[in-house]
């Protein structure tokens, strides 16, 4: 994007008075999203005509880092634009002046003109072009709704989101992708170079355990090596992703985090690739949520090969899908029709805060910060237990966890994959390792009489209070155990959970 600002603007960025807030920002924004400002060959006239001669000099010298806008048309060849802006030879110069900065942007020498000049906005409106001539906030809102900031993912304390440096490149964590990819040590020097982030999980010594890269790629940026090309459409594409620390469920981690970017960017698909092996367990873990491998292919320099995994998580409005499918193939979003039952499912405080450690409230614990793991938190398969004997529990039910005792409210959505009940404990311990909160001690004395294995899909974008259910007549009572809700129920809550109805099919 190229921008034109103003002599005020450039003398507020540049001038030794403490700079306002807005012109901070203003500053920012233009590093962070790489926009060239440009200053017009005819502002130096505004400089040369200021009677501080200490103050022009420091100025001018610094206009050496700015770029002048080259072959700007002159306004005085429109009799039109001159005749509307009441030009007439041998005019003030500062009206000149002014005139010339408006129609640069009038022609589209550049998007937009920054400047906080009144005379110049009232001209605007005479072009109808007040859109493309803006003042510093103005131009700051503009930014932000073009380029929406990056929504902050929540990740465990041990995850770190972090600019890589090349330094890493040393460690043994990188070796097989040095030895897979061709240049990785030159494509991750750029990404360096670029400021670009990954999340990272470092040991105690500072040694990589776990990594994943993650890009936004707009229309038009599939990579040219894929054969055939992929269609073109906004996705995330998970760049590198490798977990060295087995048992701590940091690959569905990593996926959970994949997908929160997505939805995050709404965007609907994420892809991978990947050279495959026997008995590849990144290619087990993809398939086992919904990714699906198409016959594109990256073709590499030397002829190797890498497959191509794709996730869709929003299903397509029409057409028939199947329950099973939609919780499939397009996991996190999920079926809510009348074929499925509907849960309400309390949980304590303390408990929720461990089996949903990505909830926005919850306080993280020391232990965490110390670089440990609540696994079963990092989980997308979850597992629920009680001392309920309910019945009839099938694949597919939706389960809303409600959070008792604090803040009283439905937080989060589950799709159930098995319920069991009177279960021995032992086969409890099998089913639920690293899955649910309660330890093997409480498990053996406790003797659950109802297991549910299920998927966390989300948390709900607004938490629903049972005050307010209470309030609109939709439940009445507490929730003590699980409860059963019917389909009325159900939509209230929905709707008052803010839920984006792309994420669910009936």
């Amino acid at each position: 994007m190229r921008i034109l600002i103003d002599t005020n603007i450039f003398i507020y960025r540049e001038g030794d008075k403490i700079i306002k807030e807005d012109i901070q920002t203003f500053s920012k924004i233009l590093s962070s999203k790489k926009i060239l400002p440009f200053l017009h060959p005819e502002s130096i006239t505004d400089i040369n005509r200021d009677r501080d001669e200490k103050r022009k000099k420091s100025t001018l010298s610094k206009i050496k880092c700015y770029s002048l806008l080259e072959n700007s048309p002159k306004f005085q060849l429109s009799i039109d634009f001159s005749k509307k802006v009441k030009w007439k030879e041998g005019g003030k110069d500062n009206d000149r002046v002014d005139n010339e900065l408006l129609y640069a942007v009038y022609t589209d020498c550049v998007e937009f003109l920054v400047t906080e000049d009144r005379g110049i906005h009232k001209k605007a409106e005479i072009f109808k072009i007040s859109e493309k001539v803006l003042k510093v906030s103005e131009f700051i809102q503009k930014i932000l709704e073009l380029y929406p900031e990056e929504k902050k993912i929540l990740t465990p304390p041990a995850i770190k989101f972090k600019s890589l440096n090349s330094s890493y490149l040393s460690q043994k964590f990188f070796k097989s992708l040095k030895e897979e990819y061709a240049g990785f040590d030159k494509w991750f020097k750029k990404r360096c170079l670029n400021g670009e982030k990954a999340y990272i999980h470092e040991d105690g010594k500072g040694e990589i355990q776990a990594f994943l890269m993650l890009k936004k790629e707009n229309p038009g940026e599939e990579s040219e090596l894929c054969k055939p090309p992929l269609p073109k459409r906004s996705r995330i594409k998970i760049r590198t992703l490798k977990v060295s620390n087995n048992g701590k469920k940091i690959g569905e981690l990593f996926l959970k985090l994949s997908i929160s970017k997505a939805m995050g960017e709404n965007i609907d698909e994420i892809y991978v690739t990947h050279f495959e092996e026997k008995n590849d367990p990144l290619v087990n873990l993809l398939l086992k949520f919904g990714f699906f491998k198409i016959p594109n292919k990256i073709i590499h320099e030397n002829g190797k090969a890498e497959s191509i995994f794709i996730k869709k998580i929003v299903p397509p409005k029409f057409g028939e899908f199947s329950q099973k499918m939609i919780n499939h193939f397009y996991f996190p979003s999920f079926y809510d029709g009348k074929k499925c039952t509907k849960y309400i499912v309390p949980i304590k405080p303390d408990y929720h805060g461990k089996l949903f450690t990505d909830f926005k409230k919850r306080q993280t614990t020391l232990n965490e910060h110390m670089g440990e793991f609540i696994v079963e938190g990092n989980t997308i398969e979850k597992a629920y237990l009680c001392g309920a004997p309910f019945k009839n529990i099938n694949k597919g039910d939706l389960l809303l966890f409600y959070r008792s005792q604090d803040t009283m409210g439905i937080t989060s959505v589950g799709i159930v994959e098995e319920a069991f009940n009177d279960l021995p404990p032992e086969k409890i311990l099998h089913l639920t390792s690293n899955r649910t909160v309660y330890k093997e001690k409480e498990i053996l004395k406790n003797k659950p009489a109802l297991t549910i294995l299920f998927r966390h899909c989300f948390h709900f974008p607004k938490e629903v209070h049972l005050s307010k259910l209470h309030e609109e007549n939709i439940i009445k009572g507490n929730f003590l155990t699980m409860r059963k809700i019917g389909n009325k129920e159900y939509s209230e809550i929905k709707r008052f959970s803010g839920i984006n109805p792309k994420y669910t099919r009936q």
